[in-house]
């Protein structure tokens, strides 16, 4: 079995695959039941990337719009649902910031997830996922982690990273790649 056919079956085995299954067939409650379980998740990438409550906000019911209206066009075999989620996530916070001009805001590591406990109206499972996050980011090493924060959460292209990083293009591609791997193993712990 090939790598992508493992990973296609492993997906299919999963909640969230078997509720984007729900959601590509309309299933409502399959699209309510999904935001249950990832909308914290979903709502700290974009506060993460945004870094104003409101913005994540708006972004994140945009981005489960995004997910009702695209969820047949899901493939399992290319990516675990919530990678494929988080990205429809990163890109509507990255244009938003591109519209309103803000590119490349700047948030530190623990500054996002301190700002969002501290408010008292952040739900619990943002302020848990944002914890996840940070502590598998911080388990990373410096490039990867660096290169990840920017090309996930300031908009850096490839080549915009191997530039502003001084290093060859397919290094940075692979620091990426790694690095997700290796947040992906620590998100699942």
């Amino acid at each position: 079995m090939s790598g992508s056919d493992s990973q296609a079956v492993e997906a299919s085995r999963h909640p969230l695959g078997d509720l984007l299954a729900g959601v590509a067939e309309g299933d409502r409650a399959a699209l309510a039941e999904l935001y249950q379980e990832i909308g914290g998740r979903v709502f700290a990438i974009t506060l993460r990337i945004l870094g104003h409550r409101d913005l994540a906000e708006e972004v994140t019911q945009d981005t489960f719009l995004a997910i009702w209206q695209k969820a047949d066009r899901y493939d399992p075999a290319r990516s675990p649902p919530f990678t494929w989620i988080a990205a429809i996530a990163r890109n509507r916070s990255i244009d938003r910031l591109r519209k309103s001009g803000e590119r490349h805001q700047s948030i530190a590591l623990d500054e996002g997830h301190a700002a969002l406990a501290q408010r008292d109206d952040a739900p619990d499972a943002a302020v848990s996922a944002a914890s996840d996050i940070d502590t598998c980011l911080k388990r990373l090493q410096k490039e990867r982690r660096e290169a990840i924060l920017l090309a996930y959460y300031h908009g850096l292209s490839h080549e915009e990273l191997a530039e502003r990083m001084g290093a060859p293009l397919g290094t940075v591609k692979s620091w990426v790649r790694r690095g997700l791997g290796q947040l992906r193993d620590c998100l699942a712990e």
